[in-house]
């Protein structure tokens, strides 16, 4: 990740986002005045909205606080399986909702571009890869797309970890989210109580010393895990609770 307090980095950062949504109308980066720009300051258009957690701004423009959710989980989606870089702070703060223009649709507005991360050549397709074994759970798939960051013995972790679900398939995620699953859009609080309720039952089953072996092997998986998915693990954390959805 970028040292926060460089604005230089931050206005290039606001640029590349900028330029990255500029075909999405419902995702939008205000534009830096970059020739008054610096490293010590940055200077960027006025946007008049609110946050994303103002739920009473949010009725009072006549939105629906379940588009601004699907506006969050898509627009950092998209970065996490398309973009060169990742927004790392997305919390309520940094996410200002308001109308599109000219028109009565939301729009999310993302602003605080200082820390980020720089994803590797080939990260996307990789994690794409990735998220669709998972959410598919096909642990042999899994296994393989794990490969890159040499976490094969962790494979039935990491779909703990990224998707809060098992070895148990469910292709709605699929259709649900597209081609790779949104991030966030994994689960329904229907099947997040279902899912609740399977753990309790195989943890009933297991002995203690199974139970202390899986709890390690989890918190060995977290510790040691690339920063390009820790990144991406708290970007999805910190969506899922400004969306409000169960992990």
């Amino acid at each position: 990740m970028e040292r926060e307090f460089n604005f230089l980095q931050e206005t290039e950062n606001m640029s590349d986002c900028r330029a990255f949504f500029a075909n999405n109308p419902s995702i939008y980066v205000p534009k830096p005045y970059t020739s008054l720009c610096s490293k010590r300051i940055v200077v960027m258009e006025y946007i008049d909205g609110v946050k994303a957690s103002d739920l009473e701004g949010i009725a009072k423009r006549g939105l629906d606080k379940k588009e601004i959710g699907q506006l969050c989980v898509q627009a950092f989606s998209e970065m996490i399986f398309s973009f060169k870089k990742l927004h790392m702070d997305p919390h309520a703060g940094n996410l200002l909702v308001r109308t599109i223009p000219g028109t009565t649709k939301p729009q999310l507005v993302l602003i605080d571009h200082g820390m980020y991360m720089h994803f590797r050549e080939g990260f996307n397709h990789d994690f794409q890869q990735l998220w669709l074994a998972m959410i598919t759970q096909d642990k042999a798939k899994v296994r393989e797309c794990c490969k890159p960051w040499h976490l094969e013995d962790a494979a039935e972790i990491l779909m703990m970890i990224f998707t809060g679900r098992g070895s148990r398939p469910n292709r709605k995620c699929v259709r649900r989210g597209g081609i790779s699953g949104r991030l966030g859009e994994t689960m329904t609080k229907e099947e997040a109580e279902q899912f609740r309720r399977q753990m309790q039952e195989k943890m009933m089953k297991m002995s203690k010393e199974e139970i202390a072996t899986r709890m390690k092997k989890m918190q060995e998986t977290m510790k040691n895990l690339p920063i390009e998915l820790a990144a991406v693990l708290r970007v999805q954390m910190m969506v899922r609770v400004r969306t409000g959805r169960e992990a």
